[in-house]
């Protein structure tokens, strides 16, 4: 999956100079950010991930400061959801069963299953049925995300 994410990522990340940074989201979206830098790599992109606890600099593959060139951020499945609808972030590369559209509609869907089954909605066997049908459609949406840089004044 990654090789199919790379492609459109590479064509996003800006010319110039400094690290491109890759943070996952998840223990998935962390394996999967580790396959990008290493692709980004493989392409003369210096990149690398930010790590929470303190690494010696000179180890690979790990953001050890100084300048940025994009940040980059790889969600799986309702994630991508959550950061397509995140002003700061775009989406570059989707992979996966379905498009942008149709996880939004299952992410949507999923909610009103949550609140049906909470009680909160009209609960209807075909109603539960239909909704249950439409949150099933994929388990594996894999988005990759750019940071947008803030306007100018």
């Amino acid at each position: 999956m990654v090789n199919d994410l790379a492609p459109p990522v590479l064509a996003a990340v800006p010319p110039g100079q400094g690290e491109v940074v890759v943070r996952g989201i998840g223990f998935l979206g962390l394996s999967y950010a580790s396959g990008l830098v290493l692709q980004l790599e493989w392409h003369g992109i210096d990149a690398g991930q930010p790590q929470s606890q303190p690494r010696r600099p000179e180890e690979l593959h790990v953001y050890a400061g100084g300048p940025v060139r994009a940040r980059l951020t790889v969600a799986l499945d309702d994630n991508v959801v959550v950061l397509a609808a995140d002003s700061t972030q775009r989406l570059v590369a989707l992979s996966g069963d379905l498009d942008i559209d149709e996880l939004r509609a299952s992410d949507e869907a999923r909610r009103q299953l949550e609140a049906v089954l909470e009680g909160d909605g009209p609960a209807d066997q075909d109603r539960v049925e239909e909704l249950f049908r439409a949150t099933a459609r994929s388990d594996n949406a894999v988005g990759v995300f750019i940071e947008v840089p803030p306007a100018g004044p």
